[in-house]
This record gives C-alpha cells, structure tokens and sequence, in this order.
C-alpha cells in the first residue's frame, strides 16, 4: 500500500468545504480514502494500491469517439472478447472522454501474458486494428 497525505486550509467559519482539491500523480486504483479535520487544518488520506494502471500509449482507431488525434480520451477501457478487442470502442456522432490519456481498467483476456488477475501489467497499450479495428496490439498470448 502507498499512503498519499494532502494537508489543506479552509475556512472554519464557512461549514461546509469550499473550495476544490486536485490531486496530479500516476493513475492509481484508490483502496480507500479517510477524511480528519482538526481546526482549521485538515488531512486527506488516500490508500491505493502500488500497480498502476497502464495509459493508452496509442490508439490508431480513428473512429472511436473517443479517439482524437491518435489518443485516447476514456477515463479507462476495457480488453475484452476473442481477439483483445477494446470493449471500450464506440462509433457515435460526437466526441467524448476526458482530457488525459485513457488507462487500461481491465483486461478479460486470461490468456496474455500482461495479465493478471484480470489486471494489465503492460507498462503501456497500443489499440489498434488487429481482427477488429480497436484491437489490443499489446496483446501477446502466454
């Protein structure tokens, strides 16, 4: 387990939090997170587990909507079916996503040697046109 401590300032007058909090750092799965407040200084504790999520390096499936300029923009895909598809695909008239770099969520593909327990250990993913046009070209079977 990896602790992350943010320590901030409020307002104790004002009740209520009142202002935003951005964390910047790896991707990380969150296992829990503890809130004390203590006067005017508080703590926030996040516990995450230590494996990273790997980032989308690369994603040529220019049709994805959320696809834009060789990137990635979902918050995580999911590597599924009988050939590494991104089950994260989809063709519909807009854009969307978020502005970083998609993260690999999971993988249902047992049988690659990234995988484990349904957990990518690729330090990064290629998606591609394989079988489909957003395959997994990181994919390498066990």
């Amino acid at each position: 387990m990896a602790h992350v401590t943010v320590k901030c300032c409020f307002d104790p007058s004002v009740p209520r939090w009142n202002g935003d909090l951005r964390i910047t750092a790896p991707p990380v799965r969150a296992a829990s997170v503890a809130w004390q407040a203590a006067g005017d200084r508080s703590t926030l504790t996040v516990m995450t587990t230590a494996q990273d999520m790997p980032q989308v390096q690369q994603c040529s499936a220019s049709t994805c909507s959320y696809n834009s300029d060789d990137s990635c923009h979902a918050g995580a895909i999911t590597i599924s079916g009988d050939h590494a598809h991104c089950g994260t695909f989809v063709e519909i008239s807009f854009r969307g996503g978020s502005g970083g770099n998609g993260l690999v969520g999971a993988c249902h593909r047992a049988d690659c040697r990234f995988n484990e327990k349904l957990e990518c250990t690729a330090s990064s993913v290629n998606i591609g046109a394989g079988a489909d046009s957003a395959d997994c070209l990181t994919y390498e079977a066990r």
